[in-house]
């Protein structure tokens, strides 16, 4: 078999390995197999299995560790498409401004379609986590604010049931993530009391199954938020990598 024909075949293996990766036949953490088991079970040579590994290892879906001659699964993670994400922003000049404009355009959108397919499992969740909120305020730890504000909409998006929107709000928070963890830690009590609040009447919406009243108080609430990140220095730089 020419080079061109190995290539080929490496890249038919490595689609065949990420199908089942996708498909969950093969888990995180669980052990690839060795390099003959392999070679049988594909029936391709030595130097076609090693460069389907190579290139299953640059997406990140592979975890070779190669003194101990170990291929380990590794799940799907957002952070390799997020990175390439924000290089192609940077690479149009977008800035966080950009980024984060983004969510307050997806977000309302999907509070209305949750609101509309309330179940009685999304008050709970959601009401679980503005405790934990409420518990953070008391003991003025802003940084445990933050994470559970990020718990927060990331429980709203996969309440909607729509994997598309949360993959894309999943990979915008990689981008903004740190700068919107600066303004939240230097944001004072009071507005962060108000912004709980806001989660607290939210959750009331989708309850009664308000979808109008959700859609307009959660697109109000986003763009006021968005006005505190435009009192940032850093709002409008170029996206990082």
């Amino acid at each position: 078999m020419d080079g061109h024909g190995a290539a080929k075949l490496s890249e038919k293996v490595a689609a065949l390995i990420r199908q089942k990766i996708a498909d969950g036949e093969l888990k995180d953490g669980e052990d690839l197999g060795s390099e003959a088991s392999l070679i049988e079970q594909y029936s391709a040579s030595r130097p076609s299995i090693r460069e389907a590994l190579r290139i299953l290892e640059v997406e990140g879906l592979l975890q070779i560790v190669r003194g101990a001659r170990s291929v380990k699964v590794r799940a799907p993670q957002v952070e390799l498409p997020a990175r390439y994400m924000a290089l192609l922003l940077r690479t149009q000049g977008a800035t966080v401004a950009d980024a984060y404009h983004c969510r307050t355009l997806i977000e309302p959108a999907i509070v209305k379609e949750v609101a509309q397919n309330a179940s009685d499992k999304a008050p709970i969740i959601l009401n679980n986590i503005i405790r934990r909120e409420n518990e953070a305020l008391l003991m003025n730890d802003f940084e445990a604010i933050v994470r559970y504000s990020n718990e927060f909409h990331s429980a709203l998006i996969a309440l909607s049931g729509n994997k598309s929107a949360e993959l894309i709000i999943s990979m915008l928070n990689k981008i903004y993530g740190d700068h919107y963890a600066t303004v939240v830690l230097a944001t004072d009590k009071d507005t962060l009391e108000k912004a709980v609040k806001a989660h607290e009447i939210l959750v009331h919406f989708i309850e009664k199954g308000q979808a109008e009243r959700a859609e307009q108080f959660w697109n109000s609430h986003l763009n006021l938020f968005e006005q505190l990140m435009r009192n940032s220095k850093s709002y409008l730089q170029m996206v990082e990598l």
